[in-house]
């Protein structure tokens, strides 16, 4: 039913009311609650194991992306993955890498993907009662290092879950379109930053997609008396604007030799004195692609299929490349997926 020039006058007051009242916080209490503790601290980093009274049948260890804050995984009780692999008797580890230091503008591509990641995993498995069943799960960039990192130790009896994770870094991404025809000067760049700015960062994903905000503003103002959506709606705000710098001389390091020259699918990047070969990767990998994903193109994670020697499982999630993580129904069948993949591969 339509409403009266005066209803609607009403209504817009009542609303502007009603959200100016709201108290954020209020919202965010519960943000990232999911119960843990600090096995230690390595640089800028900090390996966190979460608490869990199920009877351990597998260990994850995780390593996020390093542009955002790793709670999109553990949002608030109810919107978490982390939250969902624990019911399920899994053993989580997580690789936080933290706001980089000062000192870390210097910092390595190899650093990264070497020193730290091979840190996190080898005091996650100290500390777990079953060291010999490990899963590694990759988010974004964080997928990207951890198979990177797989393909020069060749450690045996693991196995990965790419989720939305870039391989092949020349397709028709907006992102891939931009590292190789606009002309940034990266030199230039962490020179006069030292870091790559997060709000750098931040603005070229707003770019991408223009009407996000837009239809963002416009769910707030139709569902703003809904306080199961409200607690969402600020919880991701809070956390889209709760973005890290990138570490100057990592970010140059991976944007040449990745998105401008694609050296890892080509099976000529080089590091630590050896070549990366990703044809040599034996262990299974569960690759994670999201239908609506306008960051992480389905090719590019994909890639992986028919260039690695082990197995190679997929599936396809409803929503983007972070509504996929939000939607009860996504995680859902991400965790069901995740649950078989590695009861297969350890059934022998």
């Amino acid at each position: 039913m339509e409403l009266s020039p005066l209803e609607s006058i009403k209504l817009f007051s009542q609303k502007i009311s009603f959200l100016g009242k709201l108290d954020k916080q209020d919202f965010l209490e519960d943000l990232a609650s999911t119960p843990h503790h600090v096995l230690g601290y390595r640089k800028r980093a900090r390996l966190i194991q979460y608490q869990t009274s199920k009877s351990v049948k597998h260990n994850i260890y995780i390593v996020p992306s390093l542009i955002n804050q790793y709670y999109v995984l553990d949002l608030f009780p109810g919107c978490s993955l982390i939250e969902e692999l624990l019911e399920l008797g899994f053993n989580v580890t997580l690789l936080d890498w933290q706001n980089p230091r000062p000192q870390d503008r210097f910092a390595s591509l190899e650093e990264h993907i070497f020193e730290l990641i091979d840190w996190g995993f080898d005091l996650s498995k100290e500390n777990s009662l079953n060291e010999k069943k490990w899963s590694i799960l990759g988010h974004c960039i964080g997928g990207t290092f951890s198979i990177v990192n797989q393909c020069y130790h060749q450690r045996e009896d693991i196995s990965f879950i790419n989720l939305v994770t870039p391989i092949d870094f020349d397709n028709n991404s907006i992102l891939s379109f931009w590292s190789k025809k606009v002309p940034l000067n990266l030199n230039l760049m962490v020179k006069q930053w030292g870091q790559i700015h997060h709000e750098f960062l931040q603005l070229s994903f707003r770019l991408m997609e223009p009407m996000d905000n837009i239809q963002k503003y416009k769910s707030l103002w139709k569902k703003a008396n809904d306080r199961a959506f409200l607690k969402k709606y600020y919880a991701i705000d809070h956390w889209i604007k709760d973005r890290m710098d990138f570490p100057g001389r990592t970010y140059q390091e991976f944007i040449e030799r990745f998105f401008r020259e694609n050296n890892f699918i080509r099976g000529i990047l080089e590091l630590k004195g050896k070549e990366i070969q990703l044809h040599r990767l034996k262990q299974p990998v569960l690759v994670v692609t999201a239908s609506g994903d306008h960051i992480v193109e389905e090719n590019s994670a994909k890639a992986l299929c028919g260039r690695v020697e082990g197995f190679v499982d997929e599936i396809e999630l409803p929503g983007g490349h972070i509504g996929c993580l939000l939607s009860q129904k996504s995680r859902n069948l991400l965790t069901k997926k995740i649950e078989e993949f590695i009861e297969v591969q350890y059934a022998h």
